[in-house]
């Protein structure tokens, strides 16, 4: 799925980029002989991302209840990282890994924190996040596996067993 999102925010960023200049008339040839220009769409794409990652992040830090100033120095050192630039400066998967990882995580946190909140709509959420992610990365997919199991466990115990078909068939139709 990552080159299937990297595309669609390429396409997304040429085409605002061409109704900015007003050339959109052109731009399947514009891009055609330039092909640079995907590139840099592509790198766009990925440091577009890679901020809304660094939004999760905060996110997850309220939803944890870490102090502003702890949460305002963990988002400085976070950006201004060499692991971060090269995610957000790279085209390619590792952003779209790294805001679905997280994505996942708060969601996780989310239902954890409020499990009487964790009802089907739940299974259906984990179920696209985790598809998605296994489709970036077969490692990426374990974070909704494990959340299902444990705030079903903790929610249910061993009843309503039929939930997890809905993930699963999600899961296995999606991710394929």
């Amino acid at each position: 799925y990552s080159p299937l999102f990297n595309f669609l925010g390429s396409a997304f960023i040429a085409l605002v980029d061409a109704l900015i200049k007003n050339n959109y008339s052109d731009i399947a040839n514009h891009i055609y002989f330039n092909p640079s220009l995907l590139m840099k769409y592509g790198r766009l794409t990925s440091l577009l991302v890679s901020g809304l990652s660094l939004f999760v992040i905060y996110l997850i830090l309220n939803k944890l209840r870490i102090s502003k100033i702890i949460t305002l120095n963990l988002m400085i050192s976070i950006s201004l990282s060499l692991f971060f630039l090269d995610i957000s400066l790279t085209n390619g998967k590792n952003s779209f890994f790294l805001l679905f990882f997280l994505l996942q995580y708060y969601f996780f946190l989310k239902y954890f924190q409020k499990i009487e909140k964790f009802n089907i709509k739940s299974y259906f959420i984990f179920g696209f996040l985790a598809a998605f992610s296994w489709g970036i990365n077969y490692f990426c997919a374990v974070v909704s596996i494990t959340s299902i199991l444990l705030l079903h466990y903790k929610r249910y115990k061993f009843t309503n067993l039929y939930y997890f078909i809905y993930f699963l068939i999600l899961f296995f139709l999606v991710g394929f």
